[in-house]
This record gives structure tokens, sequence and C-alpha cells, in this order.
């Protein structure tokens, strides 16, 4: 999981240049925030599996 503001947050906007979160942040706060009824806009990646690989919240402001 990559936080970009909202999952886990910060003093700054962390995010690489095509927008989508940078910080490292657990699968606790994900659901957490799921949970919580906040919505979370994320480029999700999913292997041949069907496994998730990796989660990069999308920046918004």
């Amino acid at each position: 999981m990559f936080s970009a503001a909202t999952l886990c947050p910060s003093d700054s906007v962390t995010i690489d240049d095509q927008g989508y979160g940078t910080l490292p942040c657990g699968q606790d706060q994900l659901i957490q925030q799921l949970e919580d009824g906040n919505p979370v806009r994320a480029r999700i990646n999913v292997d041949g599996a069907d496994q998730i690989t990796t989660v990069k919240e999308s920046y918004h402001p």
C-alpha cells in the first residue's frame, strides 16, 4: 500500500509523477479508512493468480 494523503496522513502529500502515492502504508490503515466510510481512490495491481500485488492511492486535491 502506498499513500498519497488520505490513507496514512503525513505532513505533506507524497506522490509520484503520475499522481499516485509513494508513502508506504499498511493494510490495516486501508481497511480502517474503508470501515470508517472514507472513500479512497486507488490503482490496484493484480497478478495472474488474482492476488492484489500493490495498491497506490490516487491523489485528488
